[in-house]
């Protein structure tokens, strides 16, 4: 790689760090999973080590949280610090893999790593997608320099990893993709462009066999770590076939509609409902001691429970006078037989007119116990 390259890879490096902070101003509260990490990290700043058996195969994102929780740190404006740093780092092994492929290669495959929507809108709400997508380029790194055996244990890190949940609510499909998969892929027909390589034919049917898994589960943003790298990777392959000008077309065309994905589709102003309502209700209308329950992993963390715990069953309710409130999706609120139980004993509960309002967008449902 040229000095000329090292400088654009530097500079592309700072941009993906910027741009993902910038994408994470909008978001509105941390991801599903990510508040999970941040339960365990403030957890073990609290001096309760044996939480990490809650998520004893991935502590990994929350150790690297809690040093900040440590120092007094907010938690949502920490993860996001983290997140952003390690995505922007993605450019550098993504680059580097791509350019032991094919010379001329690295720097089209760390500008694609920037800007790519998926991780970037995972990078602004803090989840640990952007840990895993970093191990998953070193992986890519690693076996384009033959070190087998790295790249093996990098691989099964990021697949003992699971996936990682960003959004409480599913997007529509058309978004997904553009999220999941992202306009890059239109650029591997490049590919098939001579030479060809045995190579690159393997990468290609690892990157269909996710594809198809991600179809299969109607998954396509559960598998960002392991695709997006590999994405970048080929389409920087692919680029460095074309003519200098004819590739910098391309992927400014790219790098404009992945910038668009990203700052159109991370989640509504309206979610941040998950955060204000629990800590709206404890400080107004529960008494110390009171529970809020819900099911919703972010709302049980802005309430102080474990986000990781069982699912509730709202019957208990009925049974424990300590639970004083409680937030029902839209599905749950459709129970006849359930609304009907609970009548009994709770009510719907008041609240001001601008959070009844983000009620109403989310569909979530709040309910107090009746007063004796």
């Amino acid at each position: 790689m040229s000095d000329r390259d090292r400088r654009a890879l530097l500079w592309l490096c700072c941009a993906g760090i910027c741009w993902r902070w910038f994408v994470g101003i909008r978001a509105p509260l941390p991801g599903v999973d990510a508040c999970r990490d941040l339960w365990l990290a403030e957890q073990l700043v609290g001096g309760n080590f044996t939480a990490v058996f809650d998520r004893a195969l991935e502590p990994l994102y929350a150790l690297l949280l809690a040093p900040a929780l440590a120092f007094g740190a907010s938690p949502f404006a920490a993860t996001q610090v983290v997140a952003s740093l390690l995505g922007g780092l993605v450019v550098v092994p993504a680059a580097l893999a791509a350019e032991r492929m094919r010379e001329g290669a690295g720097v089209s495959a760390a500008a694609v790593s920037m800007v790519a929507a998926g991780p970037v809108v995972a990078a602004g709400a803090g989840a640990a997608t952007a840990m895993f997508t970093l191990l998953s380029a070193c992986c890519l790194w690693a076996f384009a320099t033959r070190r087998l055996v790295l790249s093996g244990v990098l691989l099964l890190v990021v697949v003992a990893s699971g996936t990682d949940q960003i959004a409480s609510m599913p997007q529509a499909t058309w978004h997904e993709l553009r999220l999941g998969v992202g306009s890059a892929v239109l650029l591997m027909p490049l590919l098939l462009l001579s030479p060809r390589s045995r190579l690159f034919g393997l990468l290609v049917g690892v990157q269909l066999v996710l594809v198809a898994i991600a179809w299969l589960l109607d998954a396509w943003t559960s598998f960002l770590p392991l695709y997006s790298p590999l994405l970048a990777v080929l389409v920087g392959l692919g680029l460095a076939r074309l003519p200098v000008r004819l590739r910098d077309v391309l992927l400014s065309v790219i790098v404009a509609i992945e910038c668009h994905a990203a700052w159109t589709l991370g989640e509504p102003e309206a979610a941040v409902i998950e955060r204000v309502l629990p800590q709206y209700l404890i400080r107004r209308l529960h008494a110390e001691g009171d529970i809020v329950l819900s099911n919703l992993p972010r709302v049980r963390w802005s309430a102080g429970q474990n986000p990781s715990s069982a699912t509730h069953s709202y019957v208990d309710a009925l049974r424990d006078d300590k639970v004083a409130s409680i937030i029902m999706t839209a599905g749950e609120a459709k129970d006849a037989s359930l609304r009907a139980l609970l009548a009994a004993k709770f009510e719907r509960a008041p609240v001001p007119t601008d959070i009844a309002e983000l009620l109403l967008q989310r569909s979530l449902h709040v309910l107090r116990r009746r007063h004796q």
